[in-house]
């Protein structure tokens, strides 16, 4: 149990952060995402991939992580973004706080 107004835990699992995400942007403008998150946010993220990455019929030749990858973009884009092409950030901004 933890002590709100006492000592900071001993157990580093409790001392780190429960979610970390690193966005890096390379060189050809795509970008590599890596981190970590605590076990509900993980479950709400697998299950959100998951019902977005099944294979759209016999033939859909995608390997499991580019379902997910598309998966990945159709949830975080806002609706109807994927319509079509954003070509700069400030297009993107422009879609996203209109």
């Amino acid at each position: 149990m933890l002590d709100q107004d006492g000592k900071a835990p001993d157990v580093p699992e409790l001392a780190q952060p429960t979610r970390e995400l690193y966005i890096t942007r390379r060189a050809n403008g795509s970008f590599h995402i890596h981190g970590h998150v605590d076990p509900e946010t993980g479950a709400m993220l697998e299950a959100a991939i998951a019902s977005k990455s099944k294979p759209t019929s016999a033939d859909d030749t995608r390997t499991t992580p580019q379902r997910q990858g598309d998966a990945f973009a159709e949830i975080t884009a806002p609706r109807g973004a994927l319509s079509y092409p954003l070509q700069s950030r400030e297009r993107l901004e422009e879609y996203l706080w209109a």
